[in-house]
């Protein structure tokens, strides 16, 4: 089997295989036709290219679109055209990936508009929070966490945790949420532990950022709260009347 390979190979084979510089931090988007840098270049690919494969997108694209796309149209549908513009600004956040413990590190609160002015509320859910993150997960990696089970004093707690994944979703998260629980992850950086693996702490070039999705509210306590939090409502346009 393959674990007999695996035995099997030395020390001096592997030594002697092309050593390979890969950056975790990289911000450009992979297609099969070329790669969408940062800048909002497109350049074709070239044998100097290299990435984690999960990072290739295995078709080609095309630049050249006018007019509005399916993804602008959901955001208009799912937060409201009021909020385009600040929608926008939490995508580029997100994108631009910036480094862990910069002092501008921020969580993004999704929640529902008609729990706003209710705390005890608890919206009908499906309007469109995990779907949006889960499209953005497509292109920056994502982990996901069900935020039911959610328990901060796990060891374990990132175990699913993926090199290289630029969002971490605690999705759905429990009426008795605290946003005190992340504030150490949020500011000061990931640490990854799996059953009988050695822990590992995430790189701060990676720029991982966590964003939580609730049908309740989640309230601000404090300047400490408020300063590690963006806050994003949706518009309820995806509700039970469309499904």
């Amino acid at each position: 089997g393959w674990h007999e390979v695996v035995r099997d190979l030395s020390s001096k084979f592997f030594s002697s295989l092309k050593k390979i510089e890969l950056d975790v931090s990289d911000r450009a988007i992979y297609f099969a036709n070329g790669i969408c840098l940062c800048d909002g270049e497109f350049k074709e690919i070239d044998s100097s290219d290299y990435c984690l494969a999960t990072k290739v997108f295995d078709f080609n694209i095309n630049c050249d679109v006018d007019g509005e796309s399916l993804f602008e149209k959901y955001i208009n549908n799912a937060f409201g055209e009021d909020n385009k513009e600040y929608v926008e600004l939490l995508i580029g956040y997100l994108m631009a990936r910036e480094i862990t413990g910069s002092g501008r590190d921020r969580a993004i609160v999704i929640m529902d508009n008609n729990v706003i002015d209710n705390d005890g509320l608890m919206s009908e859910g499906g309007s469109g929070k995990s779907l949006f993150v889960k499209i953005l997960g497509e292109v920056l990696g994502i982990c996901i966490i069900d935020g039911k089970s959610f328990d901060d004093n796990s060891r374990f707690l990132f175990g699913a945790y993926r090199m290289g994944d630029g969002i971490i979703l605690i999705d759905d998260v429990k009426r008795d949420f605290k946003m005190e629980q992340l504030f150490s992850q949020i500011t000061g950086g990931i640490v990854v532990e799996r059953k009988f693996e050695n822990a590992y702490r995430v790189p701060d070039e990676v720029g991982v950022k966590i964003v939580i999705t609730s049908n309740y509210k989640i309230k601000i306590n404090g300047a400490s709260n408020m300063r590690r939090r963006f806050d994003v409502y949706t518009s309820g346009y995806y509700g039970l009347h469309r499904r």
